[in-house]
């Protein structure tokens, strides 16, 4: 596990070189030092939900073999930012667990989130020559608890999640009645890792790396609808939407 986040802690390394040389050009924009002392930002609360299915392989016990797992989860939050650029959240809802051989339904069960994000780069692009307006650089840390049972028998783990992403942002110019608002794409690494028990045997992740990308568009003034896929050690799907206020 620490070899994966030494893994996430090298770009952010790079990021902070790379910030220090825009600041040296004079290039307009954001250089962290301004961005993360910002003291004039409001508070701000946000809520929305999730839904996300997605497949995972466990090994029970150490073994050799994958035990392969099918997972909906229907998750609500809640966002408070005491800063513009750092975000925690806090939400629960449930999670369904069967087997993607038999399709069989699974046991319903309950889970339970924190999160954070931090926004450790803001840069507005004011050269008209490109078609994006904003460059974001984001780490998010989460943390989740899921209690369901599977064949009879009691599933209970526990994840950490690490994320890095790069978003590129266009804002619409059409006005407020130009639908989206703004549209931000986005893409980065992935760190899972997740430890629980199937009963008395222990269950753990196989593949704990990997790549995550997405969509969020800006359907109203305080409103977005993000898209986002995952690839782990098999690919998953989120379908989530945000209120802010």
């Amino acid at each position: 596990m620490k070899k994966h986040f030494l893994l996430l802690l090298i770009p952010l390394l790079v990021i902070g070189a790379s910030n220090s040389r825009a600041a040296i050009s004079g290039v307009g924009g954001n250089t962290p030092r301004e961005y993360l002392v910002d003291k004039f930002s409001m508070p701000s609360w946000s809520f929305g939900g999730y839904m996300q299915d997605e497949k995972r392989e466990f090994r029970i016990d150490g073994g050799s073999s994958r035990h392969k797992l099918k997972i909906r989860h229907a998750v609500g939050f809640i966002g408070y930012a005491p800063l513009s650029w750092f975000t925690i959240y806090a939400g629960g809802g449930g999670a369904q667990v069967t087997d993607p051989h038999t399709e069989d339904d699974g046991d319903n069960g309950s889970e339970a989130i924190c999160k954070v994000d931090v926004r450790i780069f803001n840069y507005d692009i004011s050269d008209t020559t490109f078609a994006v307006d904003e460059l974001r650089i984001n780490f998010g840390a989460q943390y989740s608890d899921v209690s369901t049972e599977y064949h009879g028998s009691d599933l209970k783990w526990e994840e950490w999640f690490l994320s890095i992403t790069a978003s590129l942002v266009v804002h619409s110019d059409r006005g407020q009645l130009y639908f989206p608002r703004s549209t931000t794409l986005f893409a980065g690494p992935i760190v899972s890792d997740v430890n629980g028990m199937l009963g008395m045997s222990s269950i753990k992740e196989d593949d704990r790396s990997g790549v995550a990308f997405g969509l969020e568009f800006y359907i109203g003034q305080h409103v977005s609808l993000q898209w986002e896929m995952q690839s782990l050690d098999n690919r998953s799907q989120a379908l989530g939407l945000n209120f802010q206020f």
